[in-house]
């Protein structure tokens, strides 16, 4: 009896000291962000415009006894100004720039609010409260000058739409013209015109 006893707790020893050992590994899992990029600036407008029609009244006859002659008095445009009104959908502030090219001698004025000027500034609706309406801002356009005998095209209109971001667009031929003029007269202003007798020393540094 102590010699089964003895075989069956050797052959307990035997199959326990062959169960292999397991350690626990783990490894965290990780997630990695990269932003993506920043939206490009996105110019969007629109532009509705009042029926751009001018009525110019001519000037009242009458008869002269003294000449045998009619004469006429001068010819007067309605005073009534038409708006145009800029709505900004960009993602960026805009500067809206008006310009008028008329036909032969009519003349043609902008003005806001009464004042005159030729550019609208509109935010963007990134910085208005959710909800809000799209920023629009409006210009009055009236003629003031000029006369015409029949119905007859008075000019152009362009509306140019430009981030307003501080830089000096030129947009425009005259403006063109301008900064062309402006940058000669710097190069010729740059020097000090020399004097006869005198020497001048320059130093490049």
């Amino acid at each position: 009896m102590t010699k089964v006893i003895i075989s069956i707790l050797s052959l307990a020893m035997t199959a326990s000291m062959a169960v292999p050992a397991f350690a626990d590994t783990t490894a965290d899992v990780q997630g990695k962000y990269v932003a993506g990029a920043e939206s490009p600036v996105t110019i969007s407008a629109d532009i509705t415009w009042e029926d751009m029609t001018f009525d110019y009244t001519e000037g009242e006859k009458t008869w002269s006894p003294e000449t045998h002659q009619v004469d006429q008095a001068d010819g007067k445009w309605t005073s009534d100004t038409k708006a145009i009104t800029v709505t900004n959908h960009s993602n960026v502030g805009i500067m809206a720039k008006f310009n008028f090219a008329p036909e032969g001698d009519i003349e043609g004025s902008f003005t806001k609010d009464g004042t005159s000027t030729d550019k609208l500034e509109l935010d963007t609706i990134k910085n208005l409260d959710e909800g809000s309406a799209a920023p629009s801002d409006t210009m009055n356009f009236g003629i003031t000058g000029g006369a015409i005998s029949e119905n007859c095209k008075l000019g152009t209109i362009t509306v140019y739409i430009t981030p307003n971001d501080n830089s000096n667009y030129i947009l425009t031929e005259a403006e063109l013209t301008e900064a062309a003029v402006k940058k000669r007269t710097m190069k010729e202003d740059c020097f000090l015109p020399r004097k006869k007798g005198r020497k001048q020393s320059f130093f490049v540094v």
